[in-house]
């Protein structure tokens, strides 16, 4: 999809899409129809600061490609499957922008990859997480990069670039 310019008239700013898929979430629409609109704002949310440059998440590999970012080698990826955080947003007891705002800000988190890195997540954890994730005894209950440390993949920010907010675990 690529970051949508600020100047786009479909450009909205997080806060506005939080209140989107609240409202959407609270309307009387189809389940295909608010499914279509939160996974718009899953891919937007993500790409939000760029789908490459401006991407707050590298794996370690994909930084060797840091000067060049080439769609054949790199792959934008989702830290938890927007399926996953969908799923959330369905799942919420009468959702607010506030608290869509907090599950978006929390899983809906752009990470490049490497194309081999790509397929390895894919093979294990495809659409979804490791169990720790849903486990609320675990250390790694709700650890958005939690399928990347379980595939090997290391994951950190581009030098340079601090993700906002953002705080990894361990």
């Amino acid at each position: 999809m690529g970051r949508i310019g600020s100047k786009n008239p479909r450009y909205r700013t997080k806060k506005q899409m939080a209140e989107d898929a609240a409202f959407i979430l609270n309307a009387p629409v189809t389940y295909g129809t608010k499914y279509a609109v939160l996974d718009n704002i899953a891919w937007t949310w993500t790409e939000f600061d760029g789908k490459y440059k401006g991407c707050p998440y590298w794996s370690k590999r994909a930084m060797r490609h840091l000067g060049k970012p080439d769609p054949k080698v790199l792959r934008h990826e989702h830290a938890v499957p927007r399926k996953m955080v969908i799923q959330m947003l369905l799942e919420m007891k009468s959702p607010t922008a506030k608290a869509v705002y907090g599950v978006c800000e929390k899983f809906l988190i752009g990470v490049v990859v490497t194309v081999k890195e790509d397929n390895d997540l894919n093979s294990e954890y495809r659409s979804s997480m490791p169990q720790e994730f849903f486990d609320p005894a675990s250390p790694d209950y709700h650890n958005p990069l939690l399928r990347y440390e379980k595939c090997g993949i290391e994951v950190g920010a581009p030098p340079g670039m601090v993700p906002s907010g953002r705080k990894r675990k361990r």
